[in-house]
């Protein structure tokens, strides 16, 4: 940013008849660092008549909504479905059958037309409005990006940023499934002109079945990053589903990678060197962080066992802390994704109450999802940020 313009704006459509925004923790999309960040949206609509919120329809029927939905906050901004660089399709298990990929498939070419953003398709324990099929996260920037091409993928490039969306790919067992994907995400890098080095931001979901075998993508991280030391690694974030959306597939993998010289940000917390990710990395403008959940790495306890309101805040006091070691604060983060463990979903939505009590307006942008469980069966709920900094 230069002169007194603004790091980050929330996009406040004139009419948003599906819900009044301004009742929630979150902005429907936030602008910053040169792309327009949305919300997780569902075919969720209050019914004032009801005094109920629903997400009622089959898959079609939803899907179209949440396309309205988009449509309405990037016009908002002055932007349209050309202009999207990556879309996140978190589906329920009634959406997961080969007639659904279809039905999304289809609804993806109504819309983006002959443009094809980098997709990435995760399939989720449950959403948090129960009845809900779908949840699409959005990444626009004018012009969509630079489409990069190569190992079956299609990334998207954009400022200083690539996408490589969650890749997956096969294998007899969990590290080789991890090998073949690094080897594709090394070939989509090479494709754009970038190294291992550009990388700064991995997601991890897992196969629960995957789980007692997951130290083995460590040993794949220390191969192709070459990294000695956990903040000379990207951050990261790993999450626990009851399935993928590949059948077979035990593992899927997101990279973001810069063009900018990463920057390891040190926690204000005891991180111990041999873990494979930084708490957060610095490229260009952007913050990268690591997901947070309520461990404790002086105590290796989870803090606030059974209570999803006070594990949020902790999590978010943490995120404080370690903004202001990066230089900034809970103002400039942008967006959020919270990973919610089931046993904690019913007390969930009284976490807003945390976010108004940490942030000022305009709130992140924000999605919230239902995993099959956090690394840690105590924790529930694990937090993955994106900051802007001067």
């Amino acid at each position: 940013m230069t002169g007194n313009a603004p790091l980050k704006r929330a996009i406040e459509p004139a009419s948003f008849p599906w819900m009044d925004a301004s009742r929630y923790a979150f902005c429907l999309a936030m602008e910053a660092g040169g792309a327009t960040w949305l919300s997780g949206h569902t075919a969720a609509r209050y019914e004032p008549g009801r005094d109920v919120v629903t997400a009622e329809g089959d898959l079609e029927a939803q899907s179209r909504i949440v396309y309205e939905k988009a449509r309405v906050i990037l016009e908002a901004a002055g932007l349209g479905f050309d202009d999207v660089a990556h879309s996140i399709e978190y589906l329920a298990p009634g959406a997961l059958g080969a007639g659904d990929a279809r039905c999304l498939a289809d609804l993806r070419g109504e819309h983006f037309g002959a443009h094809r953003p980098a997709l990435s398709t995760v399939a989720v324990k449950s959403l948090l409005r129960p009845e809900a099929l779908v949840e699409i996260e959005l990444v626009a920037r004018p012009g969509g990006g630079e489409t990069v091409e190569a190992a079956g993928t299609l990334a998207r490039r954009g400022g200083d940023l690539l996408v490589i969306p969650a890749l997956d790919a096969p294998g007899d067992d969990l590290g080789s499934q991890t090998r073949a994907i690094y080897d594709r995400a090394a070939r989509v890098l090479d494709a754009a002109g970038l190294g291992w080095e550009h990388v700064v931001k991995t997601t991890d979901f897992l196969d629960v079945s995957a789980l007692r075998d997951y130290r083995v993508t460590a040993d794949v991280r220390r191969e192709r990053f070459g990294a000695h030391d956990a903040s000379e690694f990207p951050a990261s974030t790993g999450i626990i589903m009851e399935r993928l959306a590949t059948p077979g597939a035990l593992i899927q993998v997101e990279f973001i990678a810069s063009t900018r010289p990463r920057e390891g940000i040190a926690a204000p917390w005891p991180h111990h060197p041999r873990l494979t990710y930084a708490p957060a990395v610095r490229a260009g403008q952007f913050l990268f962080i690591s997901g947070m959940a309520a461990f404790n790495p002086e105590t290796n306890a989870t803090e606030h066992e059974g209570d999803v309101i006070a594990q949020s805040r902790y999590v978010y006091e943490n995120i404080a802390r370690l903004m202001e070691a990066a230089g900034g604060s809970l103002e400039n983060v942008i967006k959020t994704v919270e990973y919610v463990a089931p046993a904690a979903a019913e007390r969930y939505p009284r976490t807003g109450r945390v976010r108004t009590d940490l942030f000022d307006r305009p709130y992140p942008a924000s999605t919230g999802v239902i995993c099959e469980r956090l690394i840690r069966s105590d924790l529930l709920i694990e937090v993955d940020a994106i900051a802007v900094l001067p």
